[in-house]
């Protein structure tokens, strides 16, 4: 299946910390991000943190990658890869992964997807898809 793994961030460049998140459908998430951030119940960091800082249109919701992968586990290896690439603090949970284990799965699904969707990637890629 494929997996979107995502960055969100603020368009203030003055607030540095971030979010990543994966999907399997990246505009039921950023809608959801989006409703989230408007619950007043919810109260974990990444909502905070919006809504101190403009609201949710403030924040762009940027892919960093698409990649097939055999399993939801498989993709949060992805995930992962990128919360400690890019120091996402806005995160709350985060998947026990090695950095070993990170490495090896994300290097080999990026390769294969990225050889079977070269067209595909470099359309979304030059669009600046966000």
């Amino acid at each position: 299946m494929e997996y979107t793994t995502y960055k969100l961030f603020c368009k203030d460049e003055h607030v540095k910390e971030i979010y990543v998140g994966s999907t399997n459908n990246f505009a039921r998430r950023k809608n959801g991000h989006k409703s989230h951030s408007k619950d007043e119940t919810k109260s974990n960091r990444l909502y905070k943190r919006v809504n101190c800082n403009g609201v949710f249109s403030n924040w762009t919701m940027e892919v960093l990658e698409k990649c097939f992968c055999d399993s939801f586990f498989d993709a949060k290896i992805r995930e992962r890869f990128w919360y400690d690439e890019l120091k996402a603090l806005l995160n709350t949970c985060r998947l026990r992964a090695s950095r070993e284990e990170t490495n090896v799965l994300s290097v080999e699904s990026s390769k294969v997807y990225n050889v079977e969707h070269k067209d595909e990637l470099l359309k979304t890629t030059k669009s600046g898809i966000k």
